[in-house]
């Protein structure tokens, strides 16, 4: 590898009919990491279940751009995550 990397997955957006294409590239990046053994944070059923984020994008422009609320959510995820936490040693 060049260098460090770290991924992080796509995000549920509001339209429904494209939730499953984003589901299927979220899974996409979770292999593709895997095999070559970048880091991959999934976050997509995760902010799924989040009220925060789905009442943001819903109520926002309807893609992956909440407020303050989803973006928190997004934030604790990611805070969470030891590879995240792993370049901080």
């Amino acid at each position: 590898m060049l260098c460090p990397a770290l991924m992080a997955g796509p995000s549920p957006i509001s339209d429904e009919t494209r939730q499953d294409e984003n589901k299927a590239m979220s899974d996409a990046f979770a292999s593709i990491c895997e095999s070559e053994e970048v880091p991959c944070l999934d976050v997509f059923d995760r902010l799924l279940a989040s009220e925060a984020w789905i009442g943001e994008i819903a109520a926002g422009d309807g893609a992956q751009h909440p407020g303050a609320n989803g973006y928190n959510a997004l934030e604790r995820i990611v805070h969470e995550w030891s590879g995240w936490l792993s370049w901080f040693d």
